[in-house]
């Protein structure tokens, strides 16, 4: 097998970036000798450290609060455990009330208030990992489906669910 030309692997790196990526590397020359450039550019963006925690932080800030339905819930948290896993993969101190507030405000009101209790009622300050443990617990199918069918057979008027209902 033959190694690919600096041209050849040129082409495939500009049509394989997308997003910032590909606008990081909008100006560079097609010619041969400009992948390596590519390559160091790219580098240079991506792989500062600062810049990525800051833009981790960023992202959290920037993420709206989530609806109650159980796919918006688990994606949420999929996401927050991406830019919690990232924030700590750079060395940054994820175990503060700031940042768990942060995690917590993408959530709807009833999740925060249940989490709130929860912590409470454990008589001790949680980590960013108890609290996203306590979001998955909450989260995962089993007990989201649980809470769906309480909260619909409570809105159902004049009656009160039976346990055979919510099962």
């Amino acid at each position: 097998m033959q190694p690919y030309f600096n041209i050849e692997k040129l082409s495939v790196l500009l049509n394989s970036c997308t997003g910032d990526a590909a606008r990081a590397l909008q100006m560079i020359p097609r010619t041969g000798d400009s992948y390596d450039r590519a390559i160091t550019q790219l580098k240079t963006r991506f792989e500062d450290l600062k810049q990525i925690t800051l833009q981790m932080i960023r992202q959290l800030k920037s993420m709206k609060q989530c609806r109650e339905d159980p796919r918006s819930l688990r994606n949420n948290l999929s996401d927050v455990h991406a830019v919690i896993a990232t924030l700590e993969k750079q060395g940054e101190v994820v175990n503060t009330k700031y940042m768990q507030s942060m995690v917590l405000k993408t959530f709807p009101r009833t999740i925060q208030d249940e989490m709130a209790k929860k912590e409470f009622d454990s008589e001790k300050t949680w980590t960013m990992t108890e609290l996203l443990d306590n979001l998955t617990w909450r989260l995962s199918a089993k007990n989201i489906s649980l809470v769906f069918k309480i909260q619909v057979a409570m809105t159902t008027p004049f009656s009160t669910p039976t346990l055979e209902q919510v099962k």
